[in-house]
């Protein structure tokens, strides 16, 4: 879907400028990364690794460079990556799903980001999920969605 088709298809005005917005900051530093000019990218779709479809991964056409981009509740991230890549937005989870999820991780995790994350939230001094959430989900194993 074209960029001006892709744009008109959000139903709100917030969703439509967050995607814009998320694009231009998007071509900026895939600019800056590649050294070329940022209205020179073409981006295409890369095929379902499920399906075959022709709605895979966002990519830039003739780059190695592999993305991804979520955005949703006025925040966008934007990951690059020399292997395929995915980073997500979430909120952080309360005390209780925490003290659920961090025994299910391995020691390694559990000493890691994920277990400042339940020590400093049990404390409330602020969230470091995002931390430990990018650290599991870019594992490669991760499912992919059609």
């Amino acid at each position: 879907m074209a960029g001006s088709a892709r744009v008109a298809a959000y139903r709100s005005e917030e969703h439509r400028r967050m995607y814009v917005a998320a694009r231009i900051a998007l071509r900026m530093l895939l600019g800056a990364c590649l050294a070329e000019n940022p209205a020179a990218e073409r981006f295409v779709r890369e095929v379902c690794p499920r399906c075959g479809g022709p709605h895979g991964r966002p990519a830039v056409a003739g780059s190695l460079v592999h993305l991804s981009l979520p955005h949703g509740e006025g925040v966008a991230l934007l990951g690059f990556a020399g292997t395929p890549i995915g980073v997500d937005i979430e909120k952080p989870p309360d005390q209780d799903a925490l003290s659920r999820l961090v025994p299910c991780l391995h020691e390694r995790e559990r000493a890691g980001p994920a277990g400042r994350a339940r020590r400093r939230t049990s404390r409330g001094s602020g969230p470091a999920w995002p931390g430990a959430h990018t650290s599991t989900a870019s594992v490669p194993a991760a499912m992919p969605r059609c």
